[in-house]
């Protein structure tokens, strides 16, 4: 054989190559792309449901206000249940398989205090209804002006509250006040708290309720992180990682977080008593990376109306593909190596 026709014979078989490779690449992008759509659409999906549970759930417990509601269910309140603690809490001996409540004494535990703490127990009901409908929802909850709290599946409160916490301060409580949410909607809590009764990292849909002008409570839904991932993205043989609004790092499998230097981490589960919200530290804000490179796509993610960018690190190109959940503005990352 001619060197010549050597020659061209081996040109051919790389170009073929490269054609070959440069195909499967844009089918690969083509698969992950669409994949990465239906997850975030399917989140979207899920939760979106919710927002008319919460409007439902703010007028029922409005109404159970109402003097003409007030006198019928605090005849029926089943008043033996509720006793004192040794610091001087008021709350539910038991709770199982029905509703947990308490009431810290951050300010004083009046007659007054404990009537609402009675004629509002039918909210139970209200509860139980959206956990058993809605598998994506953990727990739903009331948290009142008073610091009292309501919360189904019910849960030792008494163990993981403590004597005078002001439930107020909190951001499933403040977030909704009138300060904060001056129209008096419903509001999402998109960025990822840890739950102060122990179910891990979490988003949660408040809604307030007013009663002649007076901000009563906030009800809430809490939906866990751990959950949606399971539901959603565990199941794909594909890498996924999940940003906040803040570009706070939500989930990410290890090689992802390792690409994008990010440490590691596990669930976050409070073991004692919590006495302030906690949020990821700013070691997985994606736009406060100490690694140039992943600070400037962050960047670029947040700042740049695209679903595809280009990103090297380590001498390896990538496409980095996005989509966003719309109710909680969370971005979905997925990143597929680039052999064009």
């Amino acid at each position: 054989m001619k060197k010549d026709t050597l020659k061209i014979i081996v040109t051919s078989l790389i170009t073929v190559i490269f054609i070959v490779n440069c195909r499967s690449n844009k089918n690969e992008f083509e698969r992950r792309q669409t994949e990465l759509k239906n997850i975030s659409h399917n989140i979207d999906s899920s939760i979106r449901p919710l927002q008319n549970e919460i409007i439902e759930l703010r007028d029922s417990i409005k109404a159970l206000y109402l003097p003409s509601r007030i006198e019928k269910n605090l005849a029926k309140a089943d008043t033996e249940n509720y006793v004192f603690s040794e610091s001087g809490m008021f709350y539910t001996k038991n709770y199982e398989n029905r509703s947990a409540a308490i009431v810290t004494g951050h300010t004083p535990i009046t007659q007054r205090v404990k009537r609402i703490v009675y004629f509002t127990e039918p909210m139970e009901d209200y509860f139980k209804e959206i956990v058993e409908n809605n598998p994506a929802v953990v727990q739903v909850y009331y948290n009142s002006r008073d610091s009292y709290n309501r919360i189904y599946p019910g849960v030792d409160l008494i163990s993981q509250v403590h004597s005078g916490q002001d439930i107020t301060q909190y951001n499933f409580y403040e977030l909704a006040d009138k300060n904060h949410n001056p129209d008096k909607g419903i509001v999402w809590i998109k960025e990822p708290y840890v739950d102060p009764a122990g179910r891990g990292w979490m988003i949660s849909l408040v809604a307030p309720v007013y009663v002649d002008g007076q901000l009563e409570g906030v009800p809430g839904i809490d939906i866990t992180i751990t959950d949606v991932v399971d539901d959603y993205i565990e199941k794909s043989q594909n890498d996924y990682l999940i940003l906040s609004p803040k570009g706070i790092l939500i989930y990410a499998k290890e090689n992802l977080a390792n690409l994008f230097s990010m440490p590691g981490f596990k669930n976050h589960k409070y073991i004692e008593i919590i006495r302030s919200d906690t949020y990821r530290s700013e070691d997985y804000n994606i736009l406060k990376s100490k690694d140039p490179q992943v600070r400037r796509l962050g960047q670029k993610i947040f700042n740049q109306n695209k679903n595809e960018y280009n990103f090297q690190k380590y001498n390896n190109k990538y496409k980095v593909f996005t989509s966003k959940v719309k109710l909680t503005d969370w971005i979905i990352l997925t990143v597929v190596k680039d052999n064009g």
